[in-house]
């Protein structure tokens, strides 16, 4: 079964390299429709740089004006772009599907001379349950007012409301935000989920922070038997900065998939923060578990060559019975045949004179 996720050009999640801006615009596109940031690269080397987990993969462009060459690279394989009029901005600037659902890095350059752009609106990957076999799946969560969220110190935390502008531009609404400065400060979520993600806002005021998973027995995620989870996580604790230069709330702030859902984890945010006032700021979390029917898990097949030699070896075992049963037979009725005989062969002895009885043994006269 798969999942798809979605990764505006702003979250932290996105590295960039070089001189991209970010413009504020009114999306129309289907990927995200409203007030919406987009990044934009306009020399030569600059780059964006985005990880995931997953089958497939979609970048899709902010505008619909001409767009600079530029290549992309995944997991290390070039795919190169002349430029070109973009006319549609649901049509992406690259995608990929059909991938093995392991870690990948895909990038893209701009290739095109100074003063060309390219633009990013957001990023769309594809998921997959790792055995390929479940039936459905289910989305829940957790404000930051949960009772599973713990904040530490939680003098260091505050709970704010805040409020903001809808996706669709046309009224505001208020959230419920925890929000620290601390460089001690640091939330816990405790869940049982097989991927997970933190929303949260990015802004003037907001800084690094790190992120690490850990199921509840001490076993790092990136520690499972399991031969794709060897590749899930590279580093125990991931750092990103959500520093930007304009205020957005409700952003990707952190994603993670493959995890064991069998299992309680336990994951960590922590400030840490580059200068003075840099905070963290976190909105709420949603959490996919996949499930499966019990029809749906597999059976253990017989092969047929198995069944063939089990019938020839029955039918063989069962002649043999026959075999030893018709000469055990055979062998009874000599042994009375010969009786028979020998009965008779002493009653003519007998009747001429040579035994004096017909019992008298015929160890007597037969040697």
């Amino acid at each position: 079964m798969k999942s798809n996720f979605t990764c505006g050009s702003e979250s932290p999640l996105i590295g960039y390299t070089g001189s991209w801006h970010a413009e504020m615009y009114n999306s129309s596109s289907s990927i995200l429709r409203g007030p919406a940031v987009r990044m934009v690269a306009s020399t030569t080397g600059d780059a964006a740089t985005f990880n995931f987990t997953g089958t497939g993969i979609w970048i899709f462009p902010a505008s619909s004006t001409p767009h600079a060459s530029y290549d992309v690279y995944l997991d290390g394989t070039l795919h190169p772009f002349e430029a070109s009029d973009h006319s549609d901005t649901d049509t992406p600037l690259f995608y990929q599907n059909g991938l093995l659902s392991i870690p990948h890095v895909v990038s893209i350059h701009h290739t095109g001379s100074n003063g060309t752009a390219i633009d990013l609106s957001a990023i769309v990957w594809e998921e997959r349950d790792m055995g390929n076999n479940a039936t459905s799946s289910v989305i829940s969560g957790e404000e930051d007012d949960s009772p599973n969220i713990a904040w530490h110190p939680l003098d260091r935390w505050s709970s704010e409301r805040q409020t903001v502008l809808q996706d669709s531009g046309i009224s505001n609404v208020t959230i419920s935000v925890h929000t620290s400065n601390a460089s001690d400060a640091s939330m816990q979520y405790n869940f049982s989920a097989n991927a997970i993600s933190i929303f949260g806002n990015i802004g003037t005021n907001q800084g690094p922070y790190s992120v690490s998973l850990q199921y509840a027995s001490g076993e790092d995620v990136s520690d499972q038997d399991s031969k794709l989870n060897e590749f899930y996580q590279a580093r125990e604790v991931q750092s990103f900065n959500a520093s930007f230069p304009y205020n957005r709330t409700k952003v990707l702030l952190y994603h993670a998939s493959n995890i064991n859902a069998s299992k309680i984890t336990t994951l960590t945010m922590k400030n840490i923060p580059d200068k003075q006032g840099d905070s963290l700021t976190i909105d709420y979390t949603v959490l996919l578990t996949y499930t499966h029917n019990d029809s749906t898990k597999p059976t253990r097949s017989i092969p047929v060559g198995q069944i063939v030699g089990s019938i020839l070896g029955a039918l063989l075992l069962l002649g043999l019975a026959f075999l030893a049963f018709y000469f055990l037979r055979q062998r009874r009725q000599g042994k009375l045949i010969r009786q028979q005989k020998t009965r008779g062969f002493r009653d003519l002895l007998a009747r001429k004179g040579v035994i004096t009885s017909p019992e008298q043994g015929a160890k007597d006269v037969i040697h």
